[in-house]
């Protein structure tokens, strides 16, 4: 299951299609069918501005917050991990826009 949530360039910041699109991939997780399984929560960037492993990991962060806080998700069920420039979700050169990268899956 691959599911992604965008942020505003250069934030860890949720746009509110974010919060829509984890409130359905919470209710998804918290199912009967999927109770016992563990999720990767992975941070990415685009190559403007900083291109930084620490925005990617607060990203993975904010999405994995939202679903334990807001959506009752076990903590331990959930694995947060920036991937900075080198996991690109879509492979630009530095400093092209390309708000595909400005996510989490």
């Amino acid at each position: 299951m691959r599911q992604t949530f965008e942020f505003a360039d250069g934030s860890a910041q949720l746009a509110p299609q974010a919060r829509e699109t984890l409130d359905e991939f919470g209710a998804a997780v918290n199912s009967a069918e999927l109770a016992n399984s563990r999720f990767r929560i992975e941070g990415h960037i685009n190559t403007v501005g900083a291109c930084n492993k620490a925005l990617s990991k607060r990203r993975a962060d904010a999405a994995g917050h939202y679903l334990t806080q807001r959506l009752g998700v076990r903590p331990a069920r959930l694995e947060a991990l920036g991937t900075g420039k080198a996991g690109l979700l879509e492979q630009r050169p530095l400093r092209t826009p390309d708000a595909r990268n400005a996510r989490a899956s």
